[in-house]
């Protein structure tokens, strides 16, 4: 009767008590099912921060290219102002700074002998420089004059208008912008100082032919 009751309880253990490998088998696989997870997040977060960093990579060295190019030209717009800068207080100008148009105003006197005779005049126009050293003076003149007449007359008026077209010659030395007109009885040989890198051209001369005054002063257009 024993045995048979020890018997019976062994039977039913059988039925209710799971085998320990099969226990441990199962915690294992679930333990690295989560950990499968676990990496596959991680691989996941890893992808992304490399994909920020190759976008940020790249964002870099679109900055990087920009700020050179800016760089490249701020110092090539720093070196032209600096020659503007040299041109206007006078500095490294040559011929060529010349080429171009100039609005040309001159205001003079003129004395002359056999009669006696005083003029005012004006000649305002344009002289275009050329790069050989030629140019043309296109310009409208007015003037007024007294003339002395015989002891016992008054001095007489006149008034006189007119046009000058001229071709001329030039040169630049040395500060001095040298103009020599074809039509030396229309006007004068101008030796001009230059003023603001070339923008302003100043003179005054007196002398032949009439004992000419003249005060010219021409600016870049």
């Amino acid at each position: 009767m024993k045995n048979s009751c020890v018997a019976a309880v062994c039977v039913v253990l059988s039925l209710f008590v799971v085998p320990m490998p099969a226990i441990a088998q199962g915690t294992v696989q679930s333990r690295l099912d989560a950990l499968e997870r676990k990496v596959e997040r991680l691989q996941e977060r890893v992808d992304n921060l490399q994909e920020k960093l190759a976008a940020e990579r790249e964002h870099r060295i679109a900055r990087d290219a920009a700020l050179r190019e800016r760089d490249v030209e701020l110092r090539e717009r720093d070196a032209a102002l600096r020659e503007r800068i040299a041109k206007l207080e006078g500095k490294n100008l040559t011929a060529g700074d010349f080429v171009g148009a100039y609005t040309m105003n001159n205001v003079a006197t003129a004395l002359d002998s056999g009669p006696n005779t005083l003029v005012s005049y004006v000649v305002a126009g344009t002289a275009t420089f050329a790069a050989d050293g030629t140019g043309t003076i296109d310009a409208a003149g007015a003037a007024v004059s007294v003339t002395e007449g015989s002891a016992d007359q008054t001095w007489a008026h006149g008034a006189e208008t007119g046009t000058i077209s001229t071709p001329f010659t030039w040169t630049y030395n040395s500060g001095v912008l040298t103009v020599t007109p074809a039509d030396g009885d229309a006007l004068p040989d101008f030796n001009f100082s230059v003023a603001a890198g070339g923008q302003v051209l100043v003179t005054v001369t007196g002398g032949a032919p009439g004992n000419n005054q003249v005060m010219a002063v021409w600016t870049r257009q």
